[in-house]
């Protein structure tokens, strides 16, 4: 009995942890466009008072995160990150428009979304 109640605030610490330090992981092929858009959801980011690690990485670079942003660069390989990163991280394809219009608010809100419903965060 006294073994589940550690075990059950070490899970319960560890998803504290986890809500204060959301990582998002932008996944490109480039960098030029990746960069652009980054600044662009940090921006919104800080203008709505959300806060999380977010980084660009290349196809070849992904390493352990809770968020995978895909640009549209990189769709094709969808299949292969979901694989690779199994039930450790969520994958959030964005939109071709979103992505070439900077419109980091759809993204955001996605972003969101995991972060409140399946992260169990608020």
């Amino acid at each position: 009995m006294q073994k589940r109640i550690i075990l059950l605030i070490i899970r319960i610490e560890k998803m504290k942890k986890r809500c204060y330090h959301m990582n998002v992981l932008l996944v490109c092929s480039g960098g030029v466009s990746a960069s652009i858009f980054m600044k662009k959801l940090k921006q919104m980011a800080e203008e709505k008072k959300i806060k999380f690690q977010l980084k660009a990485c290349s196809l070849s670079s992904v390493t352990n995160t809770d968020i995978l942003l895909l640009s549209p660069q990189v769709a094709y390989a969808k299949r292969q990150l979901q694989v690779y990163v199994e039930d450790e991280a969520h994958l959030i394809q964005i939109n071709n428009f979103d992505y070439a219009s900077l419109n980091t608010n759809n993204v955001l809100n996605e972003i969101m979304n995991i972060y409140t419903k399946d992260m169990g965060c608020k």
